[in-house]
């Protein structure tokens, strides 16, 4: 998934009066892979692997970040149910990722749900995302900074998605994502487009 990221405005506690910040750019780019392990009965279970890659800027020039300047790895389990044939479906899929040396470690988990258009070539997507951080001990990472990466960083996100499918197994999404409650984390809105492959 390469993500196109856009942060604005945020009220980022910089000095003793909150300043107005605006930063984009492109974010970290994670790569995810899923092997499916069963599916039967409109029932899907699959292992799936996550790698992070530091493409984004994790330098604090503005007071915002768009990566955090470390590789890590998320392995986790996703579970499926597909309604059909009504076209839509729920999942809930969970994974731990461990991020470099100066970071806490994180629990991430996702609820989907998703209605199919046009013979099931655009869904609209509802998605419930978040972290939790497995430790609340400040470690290497600056807690000072705010952005998408930074450590001990928990939320939970309202995430309201479009997604087509091209032939070829191609696709591309548009999503737009608002946080209900926070961590380490800049307040504000994130608009992000992934193009991805199905084998």
């Amino acid at each position: 998934t390469f993500k196109f990221l856009s942060v604005s405005p945020s009220q980022v506690p910089l000095a003793p009066t909150p300043a107005k910040l605006t930063t984009s750019g492109i974010g970290d780019i994670d790569i995810r892979a899923r092997y499916n392990l069963l599916n039967e009965e409109g029932y899907v279970v699959s292992a799936g692997m996550l790698l992070g890659i530091p493409s984004g800027d994790s330098k604090k020039t503005s007071g915002l970040i768009l990566g955090d300047g470390e590789f890590n790895v998320a392995p986790g389990l996703l579970l499926g149910r597909s309604f059909y044939p009504i076209p839509a479906y729920a999942s809930v899929d969970f994974a731990y990722d461990f991020r470099g040396s100066a970071f806490s470690n994180e629990f991430l988990y996702n609820i989907e749900f998703g209605y199919g258009l046009l013979e099931s070539k655009l869904y609209f997507i509802l998605l419930l995302s978040g972290k939790e951080s497995t430790s609340s001990v400040p470690s290497k990472a600056a807690a000072s900074a705010y952005g998408l990466s930074t450590n001990n960083q928990e939320f939970t996100a309202i995430i309201p998605k479009a997604l087509y499918k091209f032939s070829g197994g191609w696709g591309a999404s548009l999503s737009f994502a608002t946080a209900t409650h926070g961590r380490n984390i800049a307040g504000g809105f994130v608009f992000a487009g992934s193009v991805f492959h199905e084998f």
